[in-house]
């Protein structure tokens, strides 16, 4: 438990605070732009965040569990994520310029699609580098550069907007905030370059592929369910309404992180435990359980409350329409939590692919939810879809939680 809560204290100082200066960034854009322009930077976002989902493939999750492996490392398989990620990386770019144009409702959209675009790429291969800290459970490194980006990103923009206000120096400010992190990211990681010739291997870009596709298309799903809304509002309705829709968003975005916080935390403790006693195993999943439940009520019961205050006060009058939207999408906190707990439980003992045709229904569903609701609801039936469509995925969480890990372990659970 040392271990968990030493990353848990430098998740919060790293990604919880950078999360947090980045929502700042989000209040200040969102009041110095007002609605239609402030949609029309979240509109080209969520395109480009679409788009980047297609170089994931899980590869990120994959190379975490091989970092915290405490048995010596696979060269050949470090060496075949990469190789997959490249890949990956160039058939996304190639889609999101090809593609991501034909989706954008305004030329000022398309225009900070590209921007945004190439600032998502570098995000992209930051991540994918920080996963080699996260695994040696280097959370400190892991926050550091998460801080840097952020506060260049906040000075950038806060600075620029209160002095002119412009989407085009905030996309810049995004996109030079992700270079500076990528760019650090590169001396941690050498030695792994220096090994990629000396231990390719074709075998292990199989063994790649075939693992990282359950968690692929549950990283695509995930994103959809993120981004999707965002993008069909833009289509159906208004640059306006997308703005309208994404300030309460991005405070339940923010919200969010503390699933992936106390995920990545637990992680590393749950590969080493997975290998011992099952007491010892199941003893640490009822605490990342318990965890994630407690917090996850928790700020339900606070924002639903202060939402008619928090609403106003972060983003200002012309957002007032955005109090039930933000109320509607707190319910799925819960339901994200727990689905996020038992998605990691699953990676552990490598049952992540019986969770695909759960999160491909879920996806779906919110899909063609957002599509009947948002034309005739509007934003709120957007935030409805949202809601249903998490549920919908943690139901199919925890009927495989329950047939391969509780029953697996003669029902402890």
């Amino acid at each position: 438990m040392h271990t968990v809560w030493n990353n848990i204290k430098w998740l919060i100082v790293g990604q919880l605070t950078s999360r947090l200066i980045k929502s700042a960034v989000v209040i200040i854009a969102a009041r110095a732009l007002g609605t239609e322009l402030f949609g029309s930077f979240n509109l080209a976002l969520g395109i480009a965040a679409t788009f980047m989902l297609l170089n994931d493939w899980g590869l990120d999750m994959l190379l975490l569990r091989e970092i915290a492996k405490e048995e010596t490392k696979n060269p050949q398989y470090l060496a075949a994520l990469f190789i997959t990620k490249v890949g990956l990386l160039f058939i996304s770019i190639i889609a999101l310029f090809l593609v991501g144009p034909l989706l954008a409702s305004s030329p000022l959209v398309k225009h900070l699609l590209l921007i945004l675009g190439i600032s998502s790429l570098f995000d992209t291969l930051r991540d994918f580098h920080l996963s080699f800290a996260r695994g040696k459970n280097r959370m400190d490194i892991d926050a550091g550069n998460q801080i840097i980006v952020n506060s260049i990103i906040f000075l950038i923009s806060a600075a620029s907007l209160f002095l002119y206000p412009s989407v085009f120096l905030l996309a810049y400010a995004y996109l030079l905030g992700s270079f500076v992190g990528l760019f650090i990211t590169l001396f941690d990681v050498k030695t792994y370059y220096h090994s990629l010739k000396l231990h390719y291997s074709r075998s292990m870009l199989k063994r790649v592929a075939r693992e990282g596709l359950p968690l692929g298309l549950a990283t695509a799903c995930i994103t959809i369910l993120l981004y999707a809304d965002t993008i069909i509002i833009g289509t159906l309705r208004d640059a306006a309404s997308v703005g309208l829709y994404a300030a309460p968003m991005k405070i339940i975005q923010l919200l969010y992180v503390g699933a992936g916080l106390l995920a990545t935390a637990y992680f590393p403790l749950l590969s080493n435990h997975a290998s011992l006693s099952r007491k010892t195993f199941m003893t640490t999943i009822h605490s990342f359980l318990r965890t994630s439940i407690l917090a996850s009520i928790s700020i339900v019961i606070f924002f639903f409350s202060t939402a008619p205050y928090v609403i106003p006060l972060l983003f200002g009058n012309a957002y007032t329409s955005s109090i039930h939207v933000f109320q509607i999408l707190l319910w799925s906190i819960p339901f994200v939590y727990i689905s996020t707990t038992l998605g990691h439980i699953l990676l552990v003992r490598n049952h992540q692919n019986k969770m695909v045709p759960f999160l491909i229904i879920g996806t779906s569903v919110n899909l063609l939810l957002n599509f009947i609701f948002i034309g005739k609801l509007g934003i709120e039936g957007a935030a409805m879809a949202n809601v249903i469509s998490q549920i919908i995925n943690f139901i199919g969480y925890y009927i495989v939680y329950t047939k391969y890990i509780t029953n697996s372990y003669e029902h402890i659970t």
